[in-house]
């Protein structure tokens, strides 16, 4: 992108066009609006501020906007539903690591060849993957309630997976949006009987999201927007994986499948959420 005239941002922090106005989930919408938030602060949120001191943040847009993120999301009582939630902001590996929710915990380890820049950290497709050190069964999720998301900049089909884990054939949690076979989904498996939910349009850059909520609630999101969802009919709880979580590439049994050639502007691993 060149520069956004709605927001006069540039590259990956120019969000507006592609999550204004369109979104259900309260907190889509929040990551946008921080991103186009441009008023000079009058002080910083104090989990805020741990982040930047820790992630050497000193760049005044990047901060305005991670503030603004910071404070509508406690703002909706939605701060406390994230395990981790990653940025993606400065240009460096380890500006780029640092969970925004405890700057203490689930740190990322990039591995491989990753390229951070000021619009992202991009995967080579071969051996990256960020593995962040969130182990499903143990994190403090249920097995009704749990959703992953990323922010996808790049375009275009490929054999790879976003992000996910798996500790044995029946017990992953992954999500995918380009993937060649299975084009876009949310995967994960109760039991023996792997649930799906897929979507039309694979390989489109936007803000994807996998949620299960309940029992009966679940469903795959871009740009806040359903691709495919689940309101009724009870589904099996699945078993929790019990391996690292990565994004960039598929965890399985701790060891690297699938990793993607993608450039992303965010990552986060929560509790679920509903489209109200």
């Amino acid at each position: 992108w060149n520069r956004c005239n709605r927001c006069y941002l540039y590259g990956l922090h120019c969000w507006c066009h592609r999550l204004l106005c369109k979104c259900k989930f309260k907190f889509c919408l929040m990551f946008s609006t921080a991103f186009t938030y441009m008023a000079a602060s009058v002080g910083f949120d104090p989990d805020a501020e741990a982040f930047f001191e820790a992630a050497g943040i000193t760049d005044g847009t990047e901060k305005n906007a991670v503030n603004q993120l910071v404070v509508d999301l406690k703002d909706e009582n939605l701060w406390s539903s994230f395990y981790a939630l990653y940025p993606i902001v400065g240009t460096t590996s380890s500006q780029q690591s640092y969970n925004l929710i405890d700057t203490a915990t689930y740190q990322i380890t990039w591995n491989g060849g990753w390229t951070h820049s000021s619009t992202g950290a991009l995967g080579n497709g071969s051996d990256t993957y960020a593995d962040t050190g969130i182990v499903p069964s143990t994190v403090g999720i249920g097995s009704n309630s749990f959703s992953v998301g990323n922010y996808n900049r790049i375009s275009g089909l490929s054999n790879s997976v976003d992000n996910g884990c798996s500790s044995g054939a029946n017990i992953r949690i992954n999500l995918y949006s380009n993937l060649q076979l299975a084009g876009i989904g949310f995967l994960w498996d109760p039991g023996n009987e792997a649930q799906r939910q897929s979507g039309a349009s694979p390989g489109t850059n936007g803000f994807y999201i996998g949620t299960r909520s309940s029992s009966t609630t679940y469903g795959v999101y871009r740009n806040g927007s359903a691709l495919a969802s689940t309101t009724s009919g009870t589904n099996t709880a699945p078993s929790l994986p019990t391996h690292n979580f990565f994004f960039g590439a598929l965890s399985s049994g701790g060891s690297v499948e699938l990793p993607t050639a993608n450039e992303y502007a965010l990552f986060f691993f929560a509790d679920g959420f509903t489209a109200s």
